[in-house]
């Protein structure tokens, strides 16, 4: 049985998923890609992931489309981050805080998102 939190990683870009898998698993994650947004939420069952994290901005379905389709499908309780090379307004940031949903912006240091991720776990369970 092993100790790391599984991580999906939704992002049209497969570099970015790289990048985390290269800077953020040695400290204690095991990442996963995903890339075609539709079938997210069985995917999510049955690997059973601890914490989603999520392209707010890609083409086709974004970001909040596939955390929207995993909330349906698995309910409000399941951790999601979003990535995100924007500046997000302040109607974004709200709509994100009433649905419960964190944000960091791209680019990230590896240690921030594994203390974003572990405290998204940890709050979860």
């Amino acid at each position: 049985m092993s100790d790391l939190i599984k991580v999906l990683s939704i992002d049209d870009e497969e570099q970015m998923f790289l990048i985390m898998k290269m800077t953020v698993s040695p400290l204690g994650f095991e990442f996963n890609y995903a890339s075609n947004k539709e079938d997210i939420p069985s995917l999510i069952k049955e690997h059973e992931y601890d914490v989603a994290v999520i392209d707010y901005l890609m083409p086709g379905k974004n970001g909040l489309e596939v955390a929207n389709d995993i909330r349906l499908a698995i309910g409000n309780e399941f951790p999601i981050v979003f990535l995100t090379s924007k500046e997000l307004d302040e109607d974004e940031t709200k709509r994100l805080i009433n649905l419960n949903l964190d944000y960091m912006r791209k680019p990230f240091l590896p240690q921030i998102l594994s203390a974003k991720l572990k405290e998204l776990v940890s709050n979860n369970s």
